[in-house]
């Protein structure tokens, strides 16, 4: 398949389309007090906690992407907020295990019913053909993100 310099362009405009809305999503949050308090790296450590259980920090970090000494600071905050709990791994004092609290588990349940808000409409905008090519579309663009890193 030959890939011609307009694809790329309308690619590439679209994307700025997309971070130009996300980064409106998230200055619209402002007024939604429960997501409004967390920044990208905490929301994402809070969801990694929830994802992965109480299995130590490192593993959160994996989870979230993030570098360890980021999640540690993350929990921290995460931890001062009400929405994880943090104890001693009991038979290893060096680790740490963190749980969602209650408050934890409600925002997360919060931000969830957004992205699904946002998924119908994404289905209701592009119909049931569209729709169904999304998730391997927006795993794509993922993917490319990550490889365009440096």
């Amino acid at each position: 398949m030959t890939m011609r310099n307009h694809d790329v362009d309308d690619i590439e405009a679209a994307l700025v389309v997309f971070f130009d809305a996300y980064r409106r999503s998230r200055s619209n949050l402002g007024s939604d007090t429960r997501l409004a308090q967390l920044s990208l790296a905490e929301f994402a450590v809070l969801r990694a906690v929830s994802d992965v259980g109480d299995q130590g920090v490192s593993r959160v970090a994996r989870a979230a992407g993030i570098a360890q000494p980021p999640a540690t600071r993350a929990l921290d905050r995460l931890e001062r907020k009400g929405l994880v709990y943090r104890r001693s791994h009991p038979t290893d004092r060096r680790m740490t295990n963190a749980t969602v609290t209650d408050a934890g588990l409600l925002l997360l349940s919060h931000h969830r019913t957004r992205l699904r808000t946002a998924a119908s409409l994404i289905v209701e905008m592009l119909g049931p053909v569209g729709a169904s090519q999304a998730p391997a579309v927006l795993d794509a663009v993922a993917r490319a993100l990550d490889q365009a890193s440096p």
